[in-house]
């Protein structure tokens, strides 16, 4: 096993893939954590109708 790859044409896809796998890999956490923080936070609040119909649960 060689333990010292050549920069050499055959190689090539060694050299650029782990680069590119490991920055793709950065962006696709970062647009998950971000989507993942937007759903959390993009709820609506309850009209007034829900209101009640809450207010009159908690009393029962």
């Amino acid at each position: 096993m060689l333990l010292n790859p050549v920069f050499a044409g055959h190689t090539i896809f060694l050299w650029v893939a782990t680069p590119i796998l490991l920055v793709a890999s950065f962006i696709m956490l970062a647009v998950l954590a971000t989507r993942r923080r937007n759903i959390r936070t993009g709820a609506a609040s309850l009209s007034s109708e829900e209101a009640k119909i809450l207010d009159q649960l908690r009393s029962d």
